[in-house]
């Protein structure tokens, strides 16, 4: 399931709990855009650590992301993964 940024992520982990996986839910056209790397380092970490546990997270943006998305930001979001996508 494609996440967009709005939704109730404790919600969605409740629902689906090991019946689904997971994408998104980063903003795209804002924290990712328009934002800062710390920005998208908090909303990153934040996903993972409402969504991630036991699996079924792929950490993304929750929409195509614009052209124009710095590539600091792109970064970041990697790197956030890498840092905080170790889960049990």
């Amino acid at each position: 399931l494609e996440l967009d940024y709005k939704v109730n992520m404790p919600r969605v982990k409740e629902l689906v709990r090991g019946q689904a996986t997971v994408l998104g839910p980063i903003d795209p056209s804002g924290v990712m855009a328009l934002g800062t790397p710390a920005m998208v380092t908090d909303a990153a970490r934040e996903a993972i650590e409402v969504l991630g546990e036991g699996g079924g997270l792929i950490l993304g943006p929750g929409c195509a992301l614009p052209p124009k998305t710095p590539a600091e930001n792109i970064h970041a979001l990697m790197e956030a993964a890498r840092e905080f996508g170790h889960y049990r």
